[in-house]
């Protein structure tokens, strides 16, 4: 069974494809953790997922939200009007997950100064206290099939400041649609060694571009 890596570097990130029998995990990790702006996870050339930041005008009082859109498609794993389901390293994402959330708000904090009014401030995030948290996502192909993969989020937490953020550290989908992927599974570090150390290292010297970089056992 050959096995390829690819390394693409662009938009502070790195992206690493191990290929077997059942079609390859692809994972990106960010150097920069994201907080807005819109991904296209799988490469088709369609936004898959929007993180955006959205806030109250400065009459109102101070606040700011986390937000996400799903687009060309794609859903996150929760039910519809709910938060996003959290999933255990290693659990598997796939057709027998639940995909209803499109939109929503993740982490919001807030400070109200109304005139006459009591000062009141907090923050909040629909995934509970600061900590990292895996989630599930179903990507829509252009051939209308379905692809799983995961994102990992940072959260940040602090009602007594308040702050509330949400980051994007990386993420990881299964290219053979229909095929479910595990939380957290990324291209095992055996299928870079595999190719001997020496091996990628020249690939990577013979055939680096300024955005790409490819490693292929031959």
């Amino acid at each position: 069974m050959s096995r390829a890596v690819q390394v693409v570097r662009g938009a502070a990130s790195i992206m690493m494809a191990a290929v077997g029998s059942y079609g390859s995990i692809v994972h990106r990790a960010f150097a920069i953790p994201q907080w807005d702006g819109d991904h296209d996870m799988n490469n088709d050339g369609h936004a898959d997922i929007r993180l955006s930041i959205g806030g109250l005008p400065p009459w109102m009082g101070f606040a700011s939200y986390s937000n996400f859109n799903t687009l060309s498609g794609s859903a996150l794993a929760g039910p519809i009007g709910s938060r996003p389901m959290v999933f255990t390293p290693a659990a598997i994402i796939g057709s027998g997950s639940s995909f209803g959330m499109t939109s929503g708000t993740l982490a919001s904090y807030w400070d109200y100064t109304p005139p006459k009014q009591m000062r009141t401030f907090g923050a909040f995030s629909v995934f509970g206290p600061s900590g990292t948290y895996i989630i599930g996502i179903r990507l829509q192909t252009p051939e209308t099939e379905f692809q799983y993969g995961w994102l990992r989020l940072q959260v940040f937490v602090d009602p007594a400041r308040p702050y509330a953020n949400i980051l994007l550290m990386d993420y990881a989908y299964k290219s053979q649609p229909g095929v479910g992927i595990p939380a957290g599974a990324i291209p095992a570090p055996a299928s870079v060694l595999a190719l001997g150390a020496g091996a990628v290292f020249a690939g990577i010297r013979r055939r680096c571009a300024v955005t790409t970089c490819e490693a292929t056992s031959e």
